[in-house]
């Protein structure tokens, strides 16, 4: 009996020998990611992240003057939110529909209330380098008041490019549409991935407003030229990588949260979720290979912000499909990454519809020099585009295709099948179909 007791006593003995060691190697490892991490000059702590997030060393900073901009905005009253397209609970006729003339009245007036806010955003621009005054250290809980003001910012200078187009005003609603992408780019340093869907979002205000105007009125060659490289250069930011270098820290306030403490709430009620995390997930070391494999996620979502695009594609899915094949049901990841392997599709998207924007731009300035739009956007190569863009959905330039007074260049979007151009009914819930920029004479 003593013998058998011996035996079982060496066996935990050596189990409790070699979980040790099991331990000491997950806890190693995680450490050795995360000092790699930090070898390569990024964040992985909300603390550092707020370092990371650094003030513009010239103490030039647009944040502070976009602060005015936003303290200026002024509500709509009821009576013109109700009449009022872009910015109020009207809807935004269609590129080819005549504005009714109570939108017009409303757009009167709001463009002149907002007038203050408008030109402070302008003001603004003075200063290239942007930081707005937020708390990272607060983590999670980081209050983003300044994202939705910056959006209806956004709103109101699309509002007046409208208004500006229905009054013939075709240097004024230039100025605008630029002046919206501009405003996208405040956002291009902050490293949170809901920035940068907001900053997408503005981008989005942006070339409805191009589109809507480019339908209703003729842009100077010059006009078009100043617009077309303003989203060229809005199409070669890579800010998007900004988002996954921030969300990475969230892994540090799992680390960091007590579980033990959250599973008995104070009602008396037992969570047992949190109760499983303290007892087992966190002291077995499965959290600690939880956390590993967060951190080789977002290795995989930087580097793939570094690809061409149309090699990003592959990179998402592939990242996508690794996560839903290797995490763990009921783990961190299974919550935390899923969500995030989206995200880049949307840049994606987002990219692709300034591209199909910068050729309808190309298109407009050969019809501004030529008096006809060209049949084929290889014409516009050398001329007005270096090459025609590739469409990241097929793998091939974007298609053209004339119409009876205009044209429409489009990408086949996230199906990936061809639909000819067609428009999609429903602009703001676009998730399938061809994405479309139409330009066409009024008839």
């Amino acid at each position: 009996m003593r013998h058998w007791k011996s035996i079982l006593l060496a066996v935990l003995a050596t189990l409790a020998v070699l979980f040790g060691v099991y331990r000491w190697w997950a806890s190693d490892r995680l450490q050795a990611v995360q000092d790699r991490v930090r070898a390569a000059g990024f964040p992985v702590t909300y603390p550092e992240l707020d370092e990371y997030y650094a003030l513009p060393a010239s103490g030039e900073n647009r944040a502070y003057l976009l602060q005015f901009a936003i303290e200026s905005i002024v509500m709509p009253s009821r009576e013109i939110d109700n009449n009022l397209p872009i910015s109020g609970s009207a809807e935004v006729p269609h590129r080819s529909e005549p504005i009714p003339e109570k939108q017009v009245a409303a757009l009167h007036t709001f463009t002149l209330q907002n007038e203050d806010a408008v030109e402070a955003v302008f003001e603004s621009f003075e200063y290239d380098e942007c930081r707005f005054p937020i708390d990272l250290n607060a983590g999670m809980a980081v209050q983003l008041d300044h994202l939705a003001k910056l959006r209806m910012l956004a709103r109101r200078l699309s509002a007046r490019s409208l208004y500006s187009v229905l009054n013939a005003e075709a240097e004024e609603a230039s100025r605008m549409i630029d002046g919206i992408v501009e405003l996208a780019d405040s956002l291009d340093n902050e490293p949170l991935l809901i920035s940068q869907l907001v900053r997408i979002g503005i981008q989005a205000i942006g070339l409805e407003a191009l589109e809507q105007a480019m339908n209703r009125i003729e842009f100077s060659e010059n006009q078009l030229r100043s617009l077309q490289e303003r989203l060229i250069e809005a199409e070669a930011n890579r800010a998007f990588v900004n988002g996954y270098i921030g969300e990475r820290c969230s892994w540090t306030m799992v680390e960091a949260t007590d579980f033990g403490d959250r599973a008995f709430g104070a009602n008396g009620g037992i969570d047992l979720q949190d109760l499983w995390v303290s007892l087992v997930y966190r002291p077995s070391g499965l959290m600690d290979l939880d956390g590993i494999q967060f951190h080789d996620a977002y290795d995989r979502f930087v580097e793939a912000c570094a690809l061409p695009i149309q090699e990003q594609i592959d990179a998402s899915k592939a990242i996508r499909e690794r996560i839903a094949r290797s995490t763990r049901p009921g783990s961190f990841t299974s919550i935390l990454l899923p969500g995030v392997a989206g995200s880049m599709e949307t840049d994606i998207q987002n990219r692709a519809h300034l591209r199909i924007a910068i050729v309808a731009l190309a298109a407009a300035r050969y019809r501004a020099e030529h008096g006809a739009f060209p049949d084929n956007a290889n014409v516009l190569v050398p001329d007005y585009l270096d090459a025609v863009p590739i469409d990241p959905s097929g793998g091939a330039p974007f298609r053209y295709r004339i119409l009876d007074r205009g044209f429409v260049v489009y990408s086949l979007g996230r199906n990936g099948t061809d639909e000819n151009g067609e428009e999609v009914e429903n602009r703001h819930g676009w998730k399938d179909g061809d994405l479309t920029f139409t330009v066409e004479s009024p008839a």
